[in-house]
């Protein structure tokens, strides 16, 4: 598998279960692909080939998005089967918005972590 990040999320959603069974929030699967790819070319231009997104079933999981995403950087995707029960959902994270993509909301800490990775794991 050579390079992998072991534990990231492309997208998480946050709301509660009982407002998402009722209002539930989307999002466009291509807003979120423009944002995410330079960052996933990124990482794979550093040498990642793996991408393990941990997002539970109940959080957002979204496999057709990780399918996109593969086919369209190269990346190789894993990602997890298991779901979150409600109500661990909503103290998991009580400071984050309900919906997240990674990018969007921390593009200082995906930028910062490909420079890490950089740092770390790259040599010349």
């Amino acid at each position: 598998m050579r390079v992998t990040l072991s534990h990231e999320h492309v997208l998480a959603s946050f709301q509660p279960y009982a407002e998402r069974q009722v209002h539930p929030l989307t999002y466009e699967q291509g807003e979120v692909v423009r944002v995410v790819r330079p960052y996933l070319d990124q990482v794979k231009k550093l040498g990642c080939r793996t991408f393990v997104d941990c997002t539970a079933v109940g959080l957002g999981r979204d496999a057709r998005l990780l399918k996109r995403l593969s086919e369209e950087t190269g990346l190789r995707f894993l990602t997890v089967t298991v779901t979150m029960p409600p109500s661990t959902r909503a103290s998991c994270h009580p400071l984050c918005s309900p919906i997240q993509t990674m990018p969007l909301r921390n593009a200082g800490l995906m930028k910062r972590g490909t420079a890490l990775m950089q740092r770390e794991f790259v040599r010349a």
